[in-house]
């Protein structure tokens, strides 16, 4: 999986802030199989998720099936959903989204 990043815009000169560095980890897959990541960056976090079987796939706080799964978190509040081939997402047993048949899904708080 590979995240595309801009870097953060310039500081004055000699001057070094940390903070602003983004922060890309790996996160477990508690439950089914497939790849998930997250990139914290100017007070967002990013998750990905990519679900490698047709089954349930748990990684933070999330319970979802389908394909491939985008979350923007701000401050840990869910802001914005985008999802391909889904059926379901549900965040700390509530739930976001259910349909009958997969297919995509975008959401925008």
């Amino acid at each position: 999986m590979t995240f595309l990043v801009r870097p953060p815009g310039p500081l004055a000169r000699g001057q070094k802030d940390e903070s602003r560095d983004p922060v890309i980890r790996r996160l477990k897959v508690e439950h089914g199989t497939g790849l998930a990541c997250s990139y914290k960056h100017d007070g967002f976090e990013d998750i990905a998720v990519v679900s490698t079987s047709d089954s349930e796939i748990a990684v933070a706080d999330f319970q979802m099936r389908g394909e491939f799964f985008w979350m923007r978190l701000e401050g840990g509040l869910l802001k914005q959903v985008f999802a391909t081939q889904a059926c379901n997402m549900d965040r700390n047993g509530r739930s976001i989204f259910r349909r009958p048949e997969p297919g995509p899904y975008l959401w925008v708080n």
